[in-house]
């Protein structure tokens, strides 16, 4: 394998994936209130490894190493990521409060 190859290679490897997440789902209306506080769950443990593709992490130092504009683009991507959690945990948290507290209690 030559330099430039495995470089690119290593490069690649390092950079945070483009992972976002829909907001709204055609099965959510359907989860009973046990499966959305699961899911919400779900949502939170995903969020924090996207926080955890950001900042000085091994995957930035390797590409600060290699190709530094890779820094920038993992930046935004895992920004992107975090950001479609968040509206996707809203959006839980909305139907949560909507079926599962008060008088709509089921």
């Amino acid at each position: 394998m030559t330099g430039a190859a495995l470089v690119v290679l290593i490069g690649a490897s390092a950079c945070v994936s483009k992972e976002t997440v829909s907001t709204a789902q055609t099965y959510d209306q359907d989860f009973s209130c046990p499966e959305l506080k699961t899911e919400i769950a779900k949502m939170e443990g995903l969020k924090d490894d996207f926080e955890d593709d950001s900042g000085v992490t091994g995957k930035n130092v390797g590409l600060a190493l290699l190709f530094w504009p890779g820094i920038i683009v993992n930046e935004i991507n895992a920004t992107k990521n975090v950001d479609s959690v968040n509206d996707r945990l809203e959006h839980l948290n909305g139907l949560y409060y909507q079926k599962c507290t008060g008088d709509n209690k089921k």
